[in-house]
């Protein structure tokens, strides 16, 4: 098990860890950091409503179109 989580780690870039770690740091911050979970909800309550979705919504194109298998037109 330890081998496939190590070969699983090897197959993804540099950036793609560094980018984990920079994700999962504002994630602890905004549990831990009273100031900083107040600001992000600032900012958020700043947005408009369809900005806010349109944001959503090309997260979630970009994860589908990111995970699923790419096979040439016609197989």
């Amino acid at each position: 098990m330890i081998a496939t989580i190590q070969k699983w780690f090897e197959s993804k870039g540099g950036f793609a860890h560094v980018m984990a770690a920079v994700f999962a740091s504002l994630m602890l911050a905004y549990a831990a950091v009273p100031q900083f979970h107040a600001l992000v909800l600032q900012i958020h309550a700043l947005l408009p409503g369809w900005s806010q979705e349109l944001l959503t919504t090309g997260l979630a194109l970009y994860a589908w179109y990111r995970t699923t298998n790419k096979q040439p037109a016609g197989n």
